[in-house]
């Protein structure tokens, strides 16, 4: 089986979400909905949305996005 690996020089390991349960309690669908961009003519597309808040945030030479190919190599973004 395939795997992608993260280097861990790169990254310290840490939780992107302190606390899971107050998260869930306190979501709400329509501000999620309000912090996200969308496309030009409508629509949503999350690699997109990924993508375009990794740059903002600074880190646009790093990799934002990994996944499998069809034929199984890794890709980056």
């Amino acid at each position: 089986m395939n795997m992608l690996r993260k280097s861990t020089d790169v990254f310290s390991p840490r939780a992107n979400m302190g606390d899971y349960a107050r998260a869930r309690w306190d979501f709400n669908w329509s501000d999620a909905q309000g912090a996200l961009s969308g496309l030009p003519g409508g629509g949503r597309n999350i690699a997109d949305e990924a993508a375009d808040r990794h740059v903002a945030q600074g880190r646009g030479e790093q990799t934002a996005i990994r996944w499998l190919a069809r034929d199984l190599s890794p890709q980056e973004l």
